[in-house]
């Protein structure tokens, strides 16, 4: 998916948010798909990758029949998969390293030393990530040596990896790593709703006052089209979420999460 295909310009963080999560489908991650975007300090997009594997000697971007860290811990046992982080990969795409180079650039171990060059890249820069609910110690120590000044999390995705890895034992945790801790930004609620869904018929049905609600990139992005931003009273973002989960409209709804500074 190419994010220049947008005919609106994303300026807000759900909106951001929004985009990297249909990015998201381009990973070859069968364990956890996350994609990334990096913003430059005047909201424009710079570059986006996605997480991919490379188990039994394959090559980056293809499709993988199997992964064999499926029931490992998260963080542990890279040496079955040697995955390239989407952090990474979004970094190296606008680095503009080609494909031959970047089969020396596999994840663990080194990686950061061998692209200590581009120093400051991004300096001033942000990173959105969606997918996880944290960056690992090695992507955090390189996003700050190139520039990046912020790692946001989606509260939306990166909240359902934690509650999956939750429920399977697979939480452990690099005590070097950033992670999504912060507060849900307030007052925002985001709903993506069937195609087939009228606007009108899902606020008569919750009892939504239609000028409470708006498209999150606007009326002319054919890629988002019913997904919208739903503006609710501060403090009642997790309530209003889990009230809307069981319409049977609704393909996706959350809340988004503000980094603590």
């Amino acid at each position: 998916m190419d994010p220049g295909k947008y005919t609106a310009t994303p300026k807000t963080d759900e909106e951001f948010f929004a985009l990297a999560r249909e990015i998201l489908k381009n990973s070859t991650c069968l364990k956890t798909q996350t994609a990334a975007l990096i913003v430059d300090r005047t909201g424009r997009i710079i570059s986006w990758g996605v997480n991919m594997c490379c188990p039994q000697g394959q090559l980056y971007g293809l499709p993988v029949p199997e992964c064999p860290r499926t029931d490992k811990k998260t963080g542990q046992f890279y040496e079955l998969c040697k995955p390239i982080h989407a952090e990474f990969v979004a970094c190296i795409n606008a680095f503009g390293i080609s494909a031959i180079e970047r089969r020396d650039l596999w994840h663990f171990p080194g990686f950061t030393n061998k692209l200590v060059k581009y120093r400051g890249f991004f300096e001033g820069a942000t990173l959105y990530l969606v997918g996880h609910y944290y960056a690992c110690a090695e992507c955090v120590d390189f996003t700050k040596l190139i520039g990046i000044s912020e790692i946001k999390f989606d509260d939306l995705s990166g909240g359902a990896t934690l509650k999956k890895y939750a429920s399977r034992n697979l939480t452990d945790r690099d005590p070097a790593a950033a992670d999504a801790s912060g507060h849900i930004l307030e007052g925002i609620v985001t709903v993506r709703l069937l195609e087939s869904e009228s606007l009108e018929a899902f606020c008569a049905r919750n009892g939504l006052q239609l000028g409470s609600i708006s498209p999150i990139f606007g009326e002319s992005s054919p890629r988002v089209e019913n997904y919208f931003i739903l503006r609710v009273p501060t403090g009642e973002e997790k309530n209003r979420a889990n009230a809307l989960k069981d319409d049977p409209s609704v393909k996706q709804v959350g809340f988004l999460f503000s980094k603590d500074a």
